[in-house]
């Protein structure tokens, strides 16, 4: 397997944050420093499809009150295999105790969900995976974790069979669904324009009734 680079981002409301940063320090970091997995910040400040505003923020367009990011960075393309061996072999574990860890220490309350966000960037074809579980519950955590092998073949077997597309594609996994066909993105940063203006239509169309 290539090397692997990796690095976290955490992003949403300012009274959640710490428990993310807490979390990741206690249930991720230990794991992935025992690995030969190299942590760098650098390849996801050098793509611009990937930069993010990670700011706290208080404003009601934030659909998750807490967002925890995984960005994981491969040179060469090898398909469903590779993104089930770097999953099942190095992350799944660990990523349920960091989930978990992190719904106990956030105390969300019940209008406010987290959101986890897998980002594997295969730098040869220059095409980044993203996968979000929309988290209301800690009792969806293992079940929602359970649809990444699924969603691994998806995205594969689109990537596969039509090429590249877009820089970014996403897959949301919520409710015990996921989309079957790429959402298509230009950044991560028009992902999180999408769901904050979501967000503000539904509450718009909630007091117009």
């Amino acid at each position: 397997m290539d090397s692997v680079t990796y690095t976290y981002f955490v992003a949403g409301q300012n009274p959640f944050m710490r428990a993310a940063i807490d979390a990741i320090g206690s249930e991720l970091d230990p794991v992935l420093a025992n690995t030969d997995w190299q942590e760098s910040s650098e390849p996801m400040k050098s793509n611009k499809a990937l930069h993010l505003d990670t700011r706290p923020t208080m404003d009601a367009g934030m659909g998750s009150g807490l967002v925890i990011g995984l960005c994981l960075f491969v040179g060469g393309w090898a398909g469903n295999k590779l993104l089930d061996e770097i999953y099942q072999e190095k992350l799944r574990e660990p990523l349920l105790r960091l989930l978990r860890e992190a719904f106990k220490k956030a105390e969300l309350p019940s209008n406010k969900r987290l959101e986890y966000q897998h980002v594997v960037t295969f730098n040869d074809i220059g095409v980044t995976i993203l996968i979000r579980l929309l988290l209301n519950h800690e009792d969806e955590i293992s079940e929602s974790l359970g649809q990444m092998t699924h969603v691994h073949k998806l995205a594969s077997e689109w990537i596969e069979k039509n090429g590249k597309g877009a820089p970014i594609h996403c897959y949301v996994v919520a409710d015990g669904k996921c989309n079957v066909e790429p959402q298509f993105y230009n950044s991560l940063e028009e992902v999180k324009r999408e769901e904050r203006d979501r967000v503000i239509r539904k509450i718009m169309g909630d007091h117009e009734t």
